[in-house]
């Protein structure tokens, strides 16, 4: 594994499990080993890391998205196998990881705007698959796209409350939560 790549993981896990304050530059090169200089070869801190962290997980959380959509034979079926994903990639986050994340860049205008990207073109694919449930006539023909990207945002901007997190045991229940209740309301999934 190229020295990178060992940074990274071994980075991911400390984040994910202890949260970034707890976690030093020095503990994530000393766990990977890997030199002080190598390290910051790689990353010019430990911020650049934690971005890094997150385009790597947005890329591949894209690759999977496209194969579920690719694969599912139902909007239905896209939606849950997407809340599984989602729950997946949010298991190994603990909340301290969330809160702290969120603190860390929440007025750096530059990294907001990298974030609201991401959301962007998530939000875009996301749109297209509605579209195309709502043309075959999975989904609600009276709910305009307008209102479920409004209610999206709200939702979004919960999560990014820290004193909404509290509410919940695990970032998990978090992710389960509040897709669980968007997509299905207060019955759940029917089958």
């Amino acid at each position: 594994m190229k020295a990178k790549d060992k940074i990274l993981k071994t980075a991911q896990d400390l984040f994910y499990a202890q949260g970034i304050k707890k976690v030093s530059v020095s503990e994530i090169y000393e766990t990977a080993g890997v030199s002080k200089m190598t390290f910051y070869r790689q990353f010019s801190n430990k911020e650049d890391l934690v971005l890094t962290i997150l385009r790597n997980l947005f890329n591949t959380s894209m690759l999977e998205y496209n194969t579920i959509v690719e694969e599912s034979t139902s909007f239905r079926e896209t939606l849950l196998r997407l809340t599984e994903m989602k729950i997946k990639y949010s298991k190994s986050m603990s909340k301290i990881f969330l809160e702290e994340f969120l603190q860390m860049f929440n007025e750096k205008v530059e990294v907001m705007k990298e974030l609201q990207d991401m959301q962007h073109e998530g939000r875009s694919l996301f749109v297209q698959e509605i579209m195309k449930a709502r043309a075959s006539g999975e989904i609600r023909q009276d709910l305009s796209i307008e209102l479920m990207l409004a209610m999206l945002d709200h939702m979004q901007a919960f999560i990014e409350d820290p004193k909404n997190i509290v509410l919940f045991e695990s970032s998990e229940d978090v992710t389960r939560g509040i897709i669980n209740f968007y997509f299905f309301g207060i019955y759940g999934p029917q089958e």
